[in-house]
């Protein structure tokens, strides 16, 4: 073990939750703070966050522990501040009507999983429940804010320019294509996958992405203005890396005055101190990953 490795672990933060039986194993993480260049406790993360309006919370989608830790993000600063709102990706903008007939109780969560067709996720609800609940009990809001299925779908067989007028008033307003350096790294992606793609059909995923990323910041933005700050958004990595994605859009929309943040959360089980060196580093080409990357064990 390294010296520098060794320096690490003494500010590792022990994380235990006990809200329920899914959340209730202890994990680990290491936080590392991109403004201050230096590695933090969660102490301090919290007292930044709750100064931000805008706060993402990435995820790989089906790692427990990236919930866990975005769940216990909402609670200490909801303890420091009061109410919060939450954005979810999953949950669309067209389905808030059910949403708030779930959170308020009024149907139960077996009706709405089955409204809203959440069985053709590949992962379990009961990642994301937890999350609603912390936003509700605060006495803040929940939100879908993504765009519906049906849309993005036929933008991926067929391109935006295929959308009819009245399918484009589901679009989001002033909707724009993400950036040159955004396509180059979902490109990249896309290739990293080994997936050979034909380039009409990559671009028509672009848009797909950029439609994504476009809606959910237009409706995160427009919620926020009756609701609480900071307002965490729930979303998958990728959307907010290096900012290039939701992020980008949101601050196109957002005041000057307004703030966000992006914490990025990364499974580190396995990793050396050279992948964790690769990912604190500031980019050549796209900056810095996140502002707080968040490492767990």
């Amino acid at each position: 073990m390294t010296k520098k490795i060794f320096f690490w672990l003494l500010l590792v933060t022990l994380i235990n939750l006990v809200s329920s039986d899914l959340f209730s194993f202890e994990y680990q993480q290491l936080i590392y703070s991109t403004t201050k260049k230096s590695f933090i406790n969660f102490d301090s993360m919290i007292n930044d966050l709750n100064n931000y309006d805008v706060v993402y919370l990435g995820e790989q989608h089906d790692d427990l522990t990236h919930h866990q830790s975005q769940k216990n993000i909402m609670e200490a600063v909801s303890a420091n501040v009061g109410p919060v709102a939450v954005g979810l990706e999953f949950i669309k903008w067209t389905e808030q009507e059910l949403l708030n007939n779930y959170v308020h109780g009024q149907i139960s969560q077996t009706e709405f999983l089955k409204m809203i067709d959440w069985g053709d996720n590949n992962f379990s609800f009961d990642f994301y429940a937890p999350l609603i609940s912390v936003a509700h009990q605060s006495g803040g809001h929940v939100f879908g804010i993504n765009a519906p299925q049906w849309l993005t779908k036929k933008i991926a067989n067929l391109g935006i320019n295929s959308l009819t007028s009245y399918e484009f008033t589901f679009m989001p307003m002033h909707f724009q294509l993400g950036s040159e350096l955004y396509f180059k790294m979902f490109k990249a992606a896309m290739e990293e996958m080994n997936h050979p793609i034909p380039p009409a059909f990559l671009n028509n995923l672009f848009e797909v992405q950029s439609v994504w990323d476009e809606t959910m910041s237009f409706y995160a933005v427009l919620n926020l203005k009756h609701s609480f700050t900071p307002f965490f958004i729930i979303v998958g990595n990728f959307h907010i890396a290096y900012k290039l994605g939701s992020p980008a859009s949101i601050r196109s929309r957002l005041l000057p005055s307004q703030t966000l943040a992006t914490v990025y959360h990364v499974n580190a089980k396995g990793m050396t101190e050279v992948m964790i060196q690769s990912m604190i580093k500031k980019h050549a080409i796209y900056g810095d990953l996140a502002d707080y990357i968040v490492f767990i064990y």
